[in-house]
């Protein structure tokens, strides 16, 4: 039953390390929430941040893995950071704090 909703919404996708119920799930809330901007904590391949990038204006998305430094080319509005997460959140952080 998964399996046929994942072929019916496109989102069967090899690169996307989610369950059929957390894409849907991620979807839908995306779909309802309409964000400005969506910060993604693990790129892996980018299958989340095809979703992330069709709903919002801009996508940071941050990992460690070489695949990250793609996201710009693919999705015109991804932003890649490629560094561990905890590093990231720092400068997040500061970003937010200079901003105040």
């Amino acid at each position: 039953m998964l399996s046929e909703l994942e072929k019916l919404f496109g989102i069967q996708n090899p690169d996307w390390l989610m369950s059929a119920r957390e894409k849907l799930g991620l979807i839908g809330l995306l779909h309802c929430l309409k964000p400005k901007r969506v910060l993604e904590l693990g790129y892996h391949r980018g299958g989340a941040t095809k979703w992330l990038s069709e709903f919002s204006e801009q996508v940071i998305t941050v990992d460690v893995n070489e695949f990250v430094a793609d996201a710009p080319n693919l999705f015109h509005q991804a932003e890649d950071w490629n560094s561990p997460t905890l590093e990231a959140a720092f400068c997040i952080k500061k970003e937010i704090y200079y901003l105040i």
